[in-house]
């Protein structure tokens, strides 16, 4: 399965078949087998920067029965609860990272499972916008969601 890969990566030019395989270290430099870092090497990216993998996880943002509030438990005395908010309402989302080859970020998608979504969920947050009072923001965000 790996080859299919490989021959790929060749046949697009962003990887090379070299002509004897060659043992690497954590860098990919070429180095003696006592000095290597897993099997030897017979393909190299040559331009890791055209190869993109992405990792995917989803969650739920519902929190009414897991027994934690912001995935964290409480002490409490007998006979009282955690009087702090929590999302009861299920709506499931998948978060997909990319990353190039290089080790670099690339885009962070987020999908999110709802019949309806308001205007600016879908065009996106400015997460670097600058919150001045958190109590207008949770409003906002609130009115978001």
């Amino acid at each position: 399965m790996y080859n299919k890969i490989y021959d790929k990566f060749v046949n697009t030019k962003i990887a090379e078949r070299l002509d004897s395989p060659i043992w690497c270290d954590h860098h990919r430099n070429e180095v003696s087998e006592s000095m290597a870092f897993g099997k030897q090497v017979d393909t190299v990216l040559t331009h890791p920067d055209h190869l993109i993998f992405v990792d995917e996880t989803g969650k739920n943002t519902s929190q009414k029965d897991d027994g934690k509030i912001c995935s964290q438990r409480h002490l409490l005395e007998t006979n009282t609860k955690v009087e702090q908010e929590s999302s009861t309402t299920n709506r499931h989302f998948t978060v997909l990272g990319f990353t190039a080859a290089t080790g670099e970020p690339v885009i962070c998608a987020v999908i999110i499972a709802s019949a309806k979504l308001a205007g600016d969920v879908v065009l996106g947050f400015d997460l670097l916008e600058n919150i001045t009072d958190l109590e207008e923001f949770k409003q906002a965000w609130r009115s978001k969601v």
